[in-house]
């Protein structure tokens, strides 16, 4: 908390001065930044916290990790994980569950579950 605004690192989520504070609650798609056919073309997310002051970066609160996406850029939308840059990903265990959404780190191919 920082004069009155909830924030999250840097972005401010929202204004704790009114006695009900307004939330705003959003819906996102996150389309998969890679170019492998898979069953998994998009994730979409709903409940996410917009930030107060840019229509364009939203936080998303999942397994005691923290989503922030930028979508600034239309064409280059950026997702961090506990600010970590990620895409994202799926994989595939074996034929009996033949694709699992997740996010990859961006510099490596390692995955992340939730």
């Amino acid at each position: 908390e920082k004069d009155g605004i909830m924030m999250y690192d840097d972005v401010p989520v929202f204004d704790l001065r009114p006695s009900q504070p307004e939330i705003n609650l959003h819906k996102v798609r996150l389309d998969s930044a890679t170019s492998v056919q898979s069953m998994v073309k998009y994730i979409e997310i709903s409940n996410v916290l917009g930030a107060l002051e840019s229509e364009h970066q939203y936080l998303i609160f999942i397994a005691g990790n923290t989503l922030l996406l930028d979508s600034s850029d239309p064409n280059d939308m950026k997702i961090r994980i506990n600010k970590i840059a990620v895409e994202v990903a799926t994989i595939f265990f074996n034929e009996a569950i033949s694709f699992v959404p997740c996010f990859k780190y961006a510099d490596s191919e390692d995955v992340i579950l939730f």
